[in-house]
């Protein structure tokens, strides 16, 4: 739900999600779904946050996808969401590293190779979810691979709608595609 709303209703509703998540990670830490869901929370809390939010929220998502993973090697979302992370990374200059790691903290090492790796993963487990070739998609414009990104773009629009966030980003697709002809 919160993936569809717009600040303070979506911080809050992001905090609600992750203390759910933290109570499924008390109640059986041996189940990915509650680390999944709380790095989950944690990007979207991530994209409201300070800068020093940003890196502790990084490294907390970081370590819950990858709990995850280890739990469930075949959880699509946390590697869509450890891809995610790393084409966030990707696009943090060096000197934004160096003034992070001096100020508030280390910004994980990871970028656009690692982000590849982690959503073809999670298309390979789910071909069907539209948000990995979303992703992937954005990923690929990030890098300036301008036909991937179409491809990826293409293929996304053809999934289905299965979460509200689906139907906006239908409309970012249509978007972009149409930007990515005209260049």
């Amino acid at each position: 739900m919160a993936e569809t709303l717009k600040d303070e209703e979506r911080v809050e509703l992001c905090k609600k999600a992750e203390a759910f998540a933290i109570q499924s990670i008390k109640a059986d830490s041996t189940l990915c779904e509650g680390h999944t869901w709380r790095a989950a929370a944690l990007g979207y809390l991530a994209l409201d946050g300070s800068m020093g939010d940003q890196v502790r929220f990084t490294q907390q998502l970081l370590r819950e996808v990858n709990t995850a993973i280890a739990l469930n090697p075949n959880d699509d979302a946390a590697y869509s969401i450890k891809g995610s992370l790393f084409r966030a990374i990707g696009n943090v200059s060096w000197l934004q590293r160096s003034l992070a790691s001096v100020l508030i903290g280390r910004i994980p090492s990871g970028g656009f190779a690692d982000a590849e790796a982690a959503l073809r993963k999670a298309i390979e487990i789910a071909p069907d979810v539209m948000r990995h070739q979303y992703e992937l998609g954005i990923l690929y414009i990030d890098m300036d691979r301008k036909e991937d990104a179409r491809k990826a773009l293409e293929a996304a629009a053809l999934l289905p709608v299965r979460v509200a966030i689906d139907r906006p980003r239908l409309a970012k697709i249509k978007e972009l595609l149409q930007q990515l002809s005209q260049e």
